[in-house]
């Protein structure tokens, strides 16, 4: 390849990349425990209880059982929501230069 082909693809090449890295987020036990347990607790008052306008208070009993649940499911859940972990500019053309066997 002549010199001035070689010059020509180089001004086609972007001067800089920005790379992002991503995890996959990882639920808060604890706290998604502490929804699910006062959801249910709501639903039975709305259903089971005499209403008047106080939320059962959950036990202690009801806080590990809905620990333990949530740990459970989340065994075989599939987190599809990822978070942000990293950012690293690259300059194309002086990585080009210092990995020029990168394609073999």
């Amino acid at each position: 390849m002549a010199l001035a082909e070689i010059t020509e693809q180089e001004k086609e090449i972007p001067e800089g990349l920005i790379l992002t890295g991503f995890v996959k987020m990882k639920p808060d036990v604890k706290s998604e425990a502490a929804c699910v347990l006062d959801n249910f607790l709501e639903s039975l008052d709305w259903n089971f209880s005499y209403y008047d306008d106080i939320a059962t208070e959950p036990t202690e009993r009801m806080k590990k059982a809905a620990l333990r649940f949530v740990k459970e499911v989340l065994k075989d859940y599939e987190v599809s929501v990822y978070e942000q972990v990293c950012i690293k500019k690259i300059n194309v053309k002086r990585w080009l230069k210092k990995n020029s066997d990168w394609y073999k």
